[in-house]
């Protein structure tokens, strides 16, 4: 059942980092891409981001994954939650950087103590596969519960399965008091 439930669950969390990365960019793809490189390159974190995934998806430029966490990282160290999320995804598939899951964590994080959605998605299914370390299901239930709790459909699909399957009532307790403990920044 264990390796089954992982089966699941990397396959899950694989086509919803997918999903994220592909369909960021909307009416950014009509801007010229001289316009987002120049606002990039004096700093704009959400240009950053664009070009970021203009570099993964090859959207107007040559697809370069190296190009596109070079991008993330620029806007992710302001800060930037969105940005924080796709390095974090980065690093969670070994696109454009080494894999480190550790480190996939770690920008997670960041961007799910700002309270987003998708990066609180992303570190749930962190700690479903155990990558701090130890598997902590109260921890689990949390950070997916958040984000179903804004809407995030991942999240609320695997909320099922764990309530259902996965996770003891004493654990599920524990995950939603920590969940409404939780004071985004």
């Amino acid at each position: 059942m264990k390796a089954s439930r992982l089966i699941f669950t990397l396959l899950l969390a694989w086509s919803v980092a997918v999903a994220q990365l592909v369909a960021q960019p909307t009416k950014a793809d009509q801007k010229p891409i001289e316009e987002v490189k120049a606002k990039a390159k004096a700093g704009n974190a959400k240009s950053q981001v664009e070009l970021g995934v203009r570099y993964d998806k090859g959207a107007g430029v040559v697809k370069d994954r190296a190009e596109a966490a070079k991008w993330y990282r620029k806007a992710a160290e302001q800060n930037y939650a969105p940005a924080q999320n796709n390095l974090g995804l980065c690093y969670e598939h070994g696109e454009g950087v080494a894999a480190d899951r550790v480190e996939a964590m770690k920008w997670f994080r960041k961007a799910a103590e700002q309270n987003d959605a998708d990066a609180q998605f992303n570190l749930g299914m962190c700690y479903e596969r155990a990558d701090a370390g130890t598997e902590d299901w109260a921890e689990v239930y949390k950070w997916l519960s958040l984000a179903a709790g804004q809407g995030q459909e991942g999240a609320k699909k695997f909320m099922t399965v764990l309530e259902s399957k996965l996770m003891t009532p004493e654990q599920i307790a524990q995950g939603q008091k920590r969940a409404q403990e939780f004071n985004p920044r």
